[in-house]
């Protein structure tokens, strides 16, 4: 795993002691974390319908911790392809945290 990826998995597991903060606990994305690598599990949930995670995180009004916001950071977006960061851009429209 490159050094870029590393860094991306540590963003992507710092997700979930945030969202602990408020009482949500994304065992999912752990999951995926740990079957497939950040960048992996990011492909994977975008790949897939938004998740039950997304709906949570907007109705918590902390879409800045959903995957797609993550990935949208300028740093992390040569990880991505051109659909990838579309799919995520699409979901956050709308949002303060539309890339």
């Amino acid at each position: 795993m490159g050094d870029l990826s590393k860094q991306f998995e540590t963003e992507m597991r710092a997700i979930y002691p945030q969202c602990a903060k408020f009482g949500y606990h994304p065992g999912y994305l752990l999951q995926l974390i740990s079957d497939y690598g950040g960048v992996g599990a990011a492909k994977h949930l975008l790949a897939s319908p938004p998740s039950d995670g997304f709906s949570r995180l907007a109705l918590e009004q902390r879409l800045d911790l959903s995957v797609e916001a993550v990935v949208l950071k300028p740093q992390w977006q040569d990880l991505f392809d051109d659909a990838e960061l579309s799919t995520a851009r699409r979901r956050l429209k709308g949002t303060p945290y539309a890339g």
